[in-house]
Order: structure tokens, then sequence, then C-alpha cells
């Protein structure tokens, strides 16, 4: 059964890590890893994650917990990894959600002269006021501003 690794750790320079981990890939796939992902923390570029899919735990715990790749570790300037094997319980893709209608007007577009005085959400704005139309959209702000928010 295949296993999922994360390994958090910061690095001394992200480029140097970078480089012995590419030189790593052919090292990692003979051991067992069959695809991976690196991330970084938008606030620590020296933050890194690397989650990996291993076709198994025990081949995962034998390449990380060898003295091999202690040692690419310490070159490539890994300080203190923390290692998380996981099983996959769930996986899934939600859908986007419906387009939902928004307002336009006919003849502003200005926020205040979308939405008429008392209209809540419960207000057919069709007829509310004459100079709105009924658009339906992908969820994108129209002309800069969302009067439904």
């Amino acid at each position: 059964m295949t296993v999922r690794v994360i390994v958090v750790h910061r690095v001394e320079e992200y480029d140097t890590w970078k480089e012995h981990f590419d030189a790593a890939a052919d090292l990692r796939a003979a051991a067992g890893e069959t695809d991976f992902e690196v991330l970084r923390s938008t606030g620590d570029t020296n933050l890194v994650v690397h989650s990996s899919t291993w076709s198994s735990d025990a081949a995962a715990r034998a390449f990380f917990e060898s003295a091999k790749v202690a040692r690419i570790r310490a070159d490539a300037g890994v300080e203190a990894p923390l290692f998380l094997y996981l099983d996959s319980v769930e996986t899934g893709t939600l859908d986007a959600p419906p387009p939902r209608p928004s307002l336009r007007s006919v003849e502003s577009t200005e926020p205040g002269d979308v939405v008429p005085s008392g209209a809540d959400e419960s207000t057919d704005l069709r007829t509310a006021s004459p100079h709105l139309e009924l658009v339906q959209t992908d969820n994108r702000v129209d002309q800069g501003h969302d009067p439904l928010k």
C-alpha cells in the first residue's frame, strides 16, 4: 500500500537545497518514490515542504532514515526536518459553486446607484428599480465591485 510522506524543513538557502534535491531524483525513484511536490512558505522561502508518494511505508522510512540521505540533507543545508508518514483516508475534488446572479446598473457603475434604498436579499431587484438588470456571471466581480457583497 502506498504512503504519503510530508517532510517539513528549514533550509539555509533554497537554491542549494533544490540542487541537492534534484540530484537525488534517481535515488528517490529507485527507493520507491513515485511522485512529489515541493512547496515553500509564502512568508519564508527557506521553509520547504517536500510531499511525496512512496510504494510503501517501509520503503519511505528506509530511504529517509538512511545514513546516505542524512548526509545529503546535511550537505543541502537542511535544519531539523519533521517527517510525517501518512495513509490516505479520503481524497476528492470539489465542484465549483454554480454561478450566482449579480447586479449591473444599466445607467451607472457607481456602487451607491446599484441597489435601491431598503433593498435586502429578499427584494426582487428586477422590479425594485427600472435602472437595474439581472446578469448571470461566473462569480467574477463585474466592473470592479459586487453590489451583493
